[in-house]
């Protein structure tokens, strides 16, 4: 009886083994492709702040990095913008004296990378605001 069972369980493993590695061999390699693009306009308060995602799959899995409209790779500034691990920008509450143009009023872009290629998001708008007397009015200066 236990005869059977072990051999059962070795018919088993095997199957099982063959399914794996041809699923492991069969991954077909992709460029990435947007899951969630961003948006081409996003405004917030400057009181809540605001989280834009970026996601995109491709084999390999692609790296997430967000552009300045000028080309230059934007970058966690404390306490105002931040890049999340799962590729979400982040703008952080601020105060109306700690407002500046080239972070909150400005445009980014959103890039998936991986060695089969690089596909770039729309540019994304950005224009940040606070209330005045129940109004809301943009930050601009």
């Amino acid at each position: 009886m236990w005869i059977e069972v072990a051999i059962h369980a070795l018919f088993l493993l095997e199957v099982l083994g063959r399914k794996y590695n041809a699923q492991a061999f069969s991954s077909e390699r992709q460029i990435p492709t947007f899951l969630h693009e961003p948006p081409h306009r996003h405004e917030f308060l400057n009181s809540s702040g605001a989280v834009i995602p970026c996601t995109a799959f491709g084999n390999p899995n692609p790296v997430i990095r967000w552009i300045n409209g000028d080309g230059t790779p934007a970058v966690d500034i404390p306490g105002l913008r931040h890049i999340r691990l799962d590729g979400s920008l982040v703008f952080q509450p601020f105060r109306t004296d700690q407002y500046r143009q080239d972070i909150h009023a400005t445009t980014y872009r959103c890039t998936a990378t991986n060695i089969f290629g690089t596909l770039s998001s729309r540019d994304v708008h950005v224009v940040a605001g606070e209330f005045f007397d129940d109004s809301y009015c943009l930050l601009h200066k």
